[in-house]
């Protein structure tokens, strides 16, 4: 029979395979949104041409159409930062839920457990920085460096005497290049709104929880750093270590405290529970060897459709992020933290890691 603890560390495995999913609905989210902002661009580009333009015209053109950037670039800022902060705050509530439900699921009697409000974590999420800085500051970071980059590409075209179809080229190169930045930001955002919500959650039970164990996505894309921490004990309350760096898939599994260090004799304890609260750290464990060992027992909500794993485990993460649909990760967490999966969210992704095999 599984310890408390144990259960605890498999929940959060499987969660952050799922978390990893909500990464790549983001970054869908934010092909599309510079998809979009290219296409105003090129459209803006075509309108002025200042290359069609000779002399004192076409310098008159240049600078009405860096007006035109300038305002498209802050329009898109805001409507960036203004759904992703929507988005993470949702990702909040959804962290510290889910952090409520697993204590609970493991515990073997039933404890209240305490959640910290919503304003409590969307105030700590804005206020707490990662990397360095507050969220706000990457987004303003963000709109700076591509006014910055749009204008520069604009100009060294014009100056260079490209044509229309030349300096709508630049400015897709500059589309595609802010984009990668954003969604690094955006990834990396997700695991400190996950971790800050989380830990709150964690600080807040401090009578039944005694520390935080790291959980690194142990694969071929493992950073040394996380790599390193993998397994180790931090206290509760520890704040800023995840994400350890840009792209960081860490999370913390918290630890439950046994019978006697919650102040219960275990002989008191209900028959059948006693040792499975003994307060012991679960030994480490590899993503692949945890799927092995687990997904094969899950179950779509039909009951009918096992999955199979194949492959080693090197690119499960790749597989998971392939079928990022944020709306049925949130659907997901907030049932029973995965006695039942939707076939999609892993099926989509397979790759050669994974099959759906009719029971």
């Amino acid at each position: 029979m599984s310890t408390a603890n144990e259960k605890l560390l498999n929940a959060s495995i499987r969660h952050a395979i799922f978390l990893e999913t909500f990464k790549g609905g983001e970054a869908k989210r934010l092909v599309a949104l510079y998809k979009q902002l290219d296409g105003d661009l090129v459209a803006q580009l075509a309108r002025r041409d200042p290359s069609s333009a000779k002399g004192r015209y076409r310098t008159v053109r240049l600078q009405l159409l860096l007006e035109d950037v300038k305002d498209i670039l802050h329009a898109f800022g805001g409507k960036l930062r203004a759904e992703t902060l929507a988005t993470l705050e949702e990702l909040g509530d959804i962290e510290a839920d889910f952090g409520v439900k697993a204590i609970s699921a493991a515990l073997p009697i039933s404890v209240e457990v305490v959640r910290p409000s919503s304003a409590q974590v969307r105030a700590a999420m804005i206020a707490r920085p990662f990397q360095g800085s507050l969220l706000k500051e990457y987004y303003a970071s963000l709109e700076a460096l591509a006014q910055t980059r749009f204008r520069a590409a604009i100009r060294m075209g014009v100056i260079q005497g490209e044509t229309i179809d030349q300096i709508g080229q630049r400015l897709r190169n500059a589309t595609a290049f802010s984009r990668r930045g954003a969604e690094m930001v955006a990834r990396t955002a997700i695991s400190h709104v996950s971790a800050v919500a989380r830990q709150m959650t964690y600080a807040d039970n401090a009578d039944i929880l005694k520390g935080l164990r790291w959980v690194a996505t142990l694969d071929g894309r493992t950073s040394a750093v996380c790599r390193a921490r993998d397994g180790e004990v931090y206290p509760l309350g520890s704040e800023g270590l995840i994400p350890a760096h840009w792209g960081c898939r860490s999370s913390f599994s918290p630890i439950l405290k046994s019978w006697r260090e919650m102040g219960i004799d275990a002989e008191d304890a209900p028959e059948g529970t006693r040792a499975s609260l003994d307060g012991q750290v679960p030994a480490s464990t590899t993503y692949g060897e945890w799927l092995k060992g687990t997904l094969r027992n899950f179950r779509c909500p039909n009951g009918t459709l096992p999955f199979t794993f194949l492959g080693d485990g090197r690119d499960c993460d790749r597989a998971t992020e392939a079928a990022s649909i944020a709306t049925a990760l949130s659907s997901f967490l907030r049932t029973d933290e995965g006695a039942a999966i939707n076939p999609n969210i892993i099926a989509k992704g397979a790759g050669r890691d994974f099959i759906a095999a009719v029971a």
